[in-house]
């Protein structure tokens, strides 16, 4: 869980996110939690935010529908932001999985759900350990799936199968503290995973706190994201030009785009 972090101070987004580059959307409601989001416990970099927006964007571009799915809501700091890029229109979902272990989570989840969450988004709430989560709870229909439970090996292990079980074959799996020193278990886990399924799974993009990986034969699909000029722009538009990077390299075997 974000429980490690849930203390330590939160820089406020740049004003730039909710007056979005050309052809990125962001709603006058989730413009409105990006100017809150700070008031929200948990760890939830700006660089993050900005690709899960893009990430959304650009498969609302080719009609890629799916359900969304979490593991490790904490107190809602993703989870809300994740409940602004569904669309209950074409069906889909959001799946959330926690124990809720901390005094009064639950209280204080529902607490910024009900504060910032799009009011008509409903979430199907698995509330149990990550590790016994199966396609029957999960589907195999997501589109975007974000891991970020608990940081131990066999957890992690665990939860990254069941996002790979649970994306559709274009979807995405978006994994968070893979290069954080403060859980090196979570990294561990990764490299055990990825070496058994490196073949399924490959990753296109990394920024400061996550790796996203696709499916191999979708790579080009989400290469060609990272290319467009208003993805770009979007990306880099809260630092200035002298501090905003996005270059390539080579990991696992793949291309990578690497944003800062």
């Amino acid at each position: 869980m974000a429980a490690l972090y849930a203390k330590r101070p939160h820089a406020k987004l740049d004003s730039s996110l909710t007056s979005a580059a050309p052809k990125i959307l962001v709603t006058r409601s989730l413009g409105k939690y990006l100017k809150k989001i700070a008031t929200v416990e948990g760890w939830f970099w700006e660089p993050s935010i900005r690709n899960l927006i893009a990430l959304d964007y650009f498969q609302d571009l080719y009609n890629i529908t799916g359900d969304i799915g979490e593991i490790g809501v904490y107190y809602g700091k993703s989870a809300i932001l994740l409940a602004h890029l569904v669309r209950p229109e074409k069906g889909e979902r959001l799946l959330l999985n926690d124990t809720f272990p901390e005094p009064n989570q639950p209280e204080i989840f529902l607490k910024n759900w009900q504060r910032f969450a799009p009011r008509n988004i409903k979430p199907l709430i698995i509330e149990r350990d990550s590790r016994t989560l199966t396609k029957r709870d999960t589907g195999t229909n997501c589109r975007i799936f974000h891991v970020d439970g608990n940081h131990d090996l066999k957890t992690t292990i665990h939860d990254l199968e069941t996002a790979l079980k649970a994306i559709r074959p274009d979807g995405v799996v978006a994994v968070d503290d893979v290069f954080s020193i403060n859980v090196p278990e979570v990294s561990r886990g990764f490299f055990v995973f990825m070496t058994k399924y490196y073949r399924q799974l490959a990753p296109f993009l990394l920024d400061i706190r996550k790796v996203y990986l696709a499916p191999r034969r979708v790579l080009p699909l989400y290469y060609q994201m990272m290319e467009r000029d208003d993805v770009r722009s979007f990306l880099g538009s809260w630092r200035k030009p002298n501090q905003y990077s996005i270059h390539q390299e080579n990991f696992w075997g793949t291309r990578v785009f690497i944003v800062r």
